[in-house]
Order: C-alpha cells, then sequence, then structure tokens
C-alpha cells in the first residue's frame, strides 16, 4: 500500500529525483521514515475521504455480458481505488466527469447476490452502495402489473379535512 507524501526538500528516493513541494506515492514502510526523520523529508498530503453518490448500473442479469460499472462522486482521483465484493479492482479514473470504473467479468458470478462497492483513497474509505445480480429465472417468474383500464384515475385515499 502506498502514501500520498509532499516533499518539504529536494532528495532521492525510489530511483528518481523528487523536488521539492512535488506530491508523490511512497510505501507505507518508508512513510515513518520520510516524515519522522530529525530533518524531515515530506509530509503526508491531506488524503480526502470519497463519496460515492451513484453507481451505473445499479444491477444486472447473470448470464449477461461482461461490463463496465461506472460511480460517480466526490473526493475521486488518480489512485482512487473501487473496493467490489471486499475485492481491490483495477479502476480507471475520468478526470472529465470524476468518475471512476472498473470492468465486471461475469464469469465470477453464478448465483444472484448483492454485493457492498466502495472507494479507496489511500487508507480512507468511502460510503457503500449495493450492486445486485440478478436471477433472470426470477425475473421471468415475477408477476407482472397489469396495465390499468383507459380512463383509470387513482383514487385520493387521504381522509378529507
Amino acid at each position: 500500500m502506498t502514501t500520498t507524501l509532499t516533499a518539504t526538500e529536494k532528495f532521492f528516493y525510489a530511483g528518481r529525483n523528487v523536488e521539492k513541494g512535488e506530491e508523490f506515492e511512497a510505501e507505507d514502510c518508508d512513510v515513518m521514515l520520510l516524515t519522522h526523520h530529525h530533518t524531515p523529508k515530506a509530509t503526508t498530503a491531506e488524503i480526502p475521504v470519497p463519496f460515492i453518490e451513484s453507481i451505473d448500473p445499479v444491477d444486472c442479469s447473470l448470464g449477461s455480458a461482461d461490463f463496465t460499472v461506472y460511480l460517480y462522486g466526490d473526493n475521486f482521483a488518480e489512485g482512487s481505488v473501487i473496493v467490489f465484493a471486499g475485492q481491490d479492482e483495477p479502476t480507471t479514473y475520468d478526470n472529465a466527469d470524476d468518475s471512476l470504473s472498473t470492468g465486471v467479468n461475469m464469469a465470477m458470478w453464478h448465483g444472484p447476490d448483492t454485493v457492498k462497492v466502495s472507494v479507496r483513497n489511500g487508507g480512507k474509505l468511502s460510503n457503500e452502495v449495493d450492486f445486485t445480480f440478478l436471477d433472470p429465472a426470477a425475473q421471468r417468474a415475477a408477476p407482472k402489473q397489469k396495465p390499468r383500464p383507459r380512463g383509470y384515475k387513482r383514487r385520493d385515499m387521504r381522509a378529507e379535512d
């Protein structure tokens, strides 16, 4: 796991020069050394807590083709990771619409299920949203609503004052 740091002076790290004021990723095992030395070489950058506003799509039918799921929200960035059913997924950040996306491999899902989806920025985890894998047989068997007759008007059942 890595942490985003900001260099307080110019120094050499991980095979390259890091400039003063530059943000860079450091392995968590190096963070203590870089930030708590007699002359700290870096400070931790404030990592915002991500927030998921919506997921698209919200469900799919088992047996469907592989597809891409999109998350929309706040505080997403390059390096944010989608956590799908407890697993870190390869994540793409789209700066144009501040969204994240990942592919869903339908061969991994064999039964109906609802899984939790969240986003991680460094060590900070977002709220969770649900994604549902639907059983296509159950969808076909579900009773369909009868169409309302032409001219039907809903009757207001509230008591009149």
